[in-house]
């Protein structure tokens, strides 16, 4: 880590020489916390930021068990012993966040990871959500390795693919049931060759509102365990009365799966209050106790 630290400090070195540039917020936002996690502080490190543009990192409040949990399952995953993760709770209770911060912890471990944010008015889209997840890495270094059948097909669907690469076969014209599996065959392919080079993450928050052929894929997904380093992890709220069948499988399916339920309760009054703390630091005049008290009631945890 420490090298990798000295090599962004001479790159970002050069950047700003030759093009008078500076890294994006994420890649140095990412440095940073590289540079937190050096276990040894008395190794000389560059100076990555200046104190000024340095990202005040986050509190992280009251799931350190949840998170734990989380980790351990991508350990096993990255030994072959596959684990994904069901994330449940109420809106706002911070699923979204302990996954991001599971990815960003992912990827300082050299995972390739995906992330996609479902929506309820994109439910008829097919296979809207695995598009969105396959673009997100479609230039991760092992994509190259697909057979250029499963790209084409891929292609069928996922326009961005064609884009990246130029000389794809025409794929067999089919419908129904066998287009769809040959679809989900390719999708599976397209996701080996990525982890031939590195472990892969998928995160699909809220997924009960993904579409019903990206569902279908996740499924397929999920049941195969044990020869490759793919962990989903999925985030959803309580069971809604007009839930898909193809969701509630996945919820139900748990005992059938390797697949971790996480069940996130609501946060201590005193938990809260540090939340609240974290927010509004820095932020100027801060409110009174009244006001602080009735902020924590309101959020009810």
């Amino acid at each position: 880590r420490v090298s990798a630290l000295r090599t962004f400090g001479e790159w970002r070195a050069k950047l700003a020489l030759e093009l008078g540039a500076e890294p994006s917020e994420l890649l140095g936002g990412l440095a940073i916390r590289l540079q937190q996690s050096v276990i040894d502080r008395k190794t000389p490190v560059p100076e990555l930021l200046n104190p000024d543009q340095t990202p005040k990192p986050r509190r992280f409040v009251g799931r350190s068990a949840e998170y734990r949990a989380i980790f351990e399952a991508w350990e096993d995953t990255t030994q072959l012993n596959t684990r994904h993760v069901l994330i449940t709770g109420e809106s706002g209770i911070g699923k979204t966040t302990l996954a991001q911060r599971f990815a960003t912890s992912a990827t300082l471990e050299g995972a390739a990871v995906a992330q996609v944010q479902c929506f309820e008015m994109e439910q008829r889209i097919a296979y809207g959500t695995i598009a969105a997840l396959v673009t997100t890495i479609l230039d991760r270094p092992g994509a190259i390795g697909t057979a250029p059948e499963s790209l084409a097909e891929l292609a069928r669907v996922v326009p961005q693919v064609r884009e990246r690469f130029k000389h794809l076969p025409q794929v067999r014209l089919a419908d129904g049931e066998a287009a769809k599996l040959r679809f989900a065959e390719a999708v599976g392919a397209f996701f080996e060759s990525i982890m031939v080079e590195q472990p892969l993450v998928l995160i699909v928050d809220d997924y009960p509102r993904a579409d019903e052929a990206s569902l279908g894929v996740l499924h397929k997904l999920l049941r195969r365990s044990g020869i490759e380093r793919l962990m989903l992890v999925l985030t959803a709220g309580p069971p809604e009365p007009n839930e898909s069948a193809a969701a509630i499988r996945i919820r139900t399916g748990i005992a059938n799966l390797p697949l971790r339920w996480i069940d996130l309760s609501p946060l201590s009054e005193a938990e809260s209050e540090e939340v609240l703390r974290s927010l509004l630091e820095g932020r100027g005049k801060a409110p009174g106790p009244p006001v602080r008290r009735a902020i924590v009631r309101a959020g009810s945890g």
